[in-house]
């Protein structure tokens, strides 16, 4: 009954802080709602906000500032596990269908959250670890098969690249170890992506994707023959992906 109560005022305290139109008094409206939430007790914060998150959703569509909000609750010390567990469990389990459409605000604020998740990674990788294994391979398990299924993928390869960046460089033994057996399958999807219609409006993104598969390189090296196609392509594009080519 409590958790019911404190949510309302979660809810109503949204819709307040849109009052608050000049900026500077917004942001910082919006910086003691977020401080509010992040000395809560984890437990009560996490059932609150699993009540609330799908109203919260849709207040953030029409008010991207509201994004703040969760910005400071992933990097919040009390919190920042509880919130980041409710947040990616919210996102893969209602939210992947929005990004069949790739212009809609929907799609758009996805991605944030989802790039705001991930940016927060390196700040506790052991415990992100345990918060994104279960939930990585749904996601890019989702992202190949729309990838060839939906008219405008591009929304999932960007999903791709922002998962695929946020888990460069961290140590995440058993994430990367679940991952092996999608490593082929995905390579050829972004392959496949290359040689057809699609890949023209998305190559960089693509090639991009195709040189940073989440993996140790043990774990690549049966496919460097596949891998040799996107290199040169690299190499012979941009700056940023000569450099991307020249590292890998």
């Amino acid at each position: 009954d409590e958790v019911w109560k404190a949510s309302g005022v979660l809810k109503s305290g949204v819709h307040c802080l849109a009052l608050f139109k000049e900026k500077d008094e917004e942001k910082e409206m919006l910086n003691f709602f977020s401080q509010i939430l992040a000395i809560m007790e984890p437990r009560d914060l996490m059932d609150m906000l699993s009540i609330c998150m799908p109203e919260l959703f849709e207040c953030m569509i029409d008010k991207t500032q509201l994004v703040q909000i969760f910005a400071t609750l992933l990097q919040a010390p009390k919190v920042y596990k509880p919130f980041a567990d409710v947040l990616v469990n919210f996102l893969v389990s209602s939210k992947l269908d929005v990004l069949k459409n790739p212009d809609s605000a929907a799609t758009k604020l996805v991605l944030h959250l989802f790039r705001c998740l991930f940016g927060a990674v390196s700040k506790a990788p052991s415990d992100f670890e345990r918060i994104l294994q279960p939930q990585v391979p749904v996601i890019m398990e989702a992202c190949m098969k729309n990838a060839t299924e939906v008219e405008k993928p591009l929304g999932y390869m960007q999903l791709l690249r922002t998962v695929f960046r946020g888990l460069t460089g961290c140590k995440f033994e058993l994430l990367l170890r679940d991952l092996i057996p999608m490593l082929l399958p995905c390579l050829n999807m972004l392959l496949t992506m290359l040689e057809g219609p699609a890949g023209e409006d998305m190559r960089d993104l693509l090639l991009e994707l195709s040189l940073t598969l989440p993996a140790r390189l043990s774990s690549l090296l049966p496919y460097l023959p596949r891998l040799m196609r996107p290199l040169i392509s690299c190499l012979r594009g941009s700056d940023e992906l000569v450099s991307l080519g020249l590292r890998t």
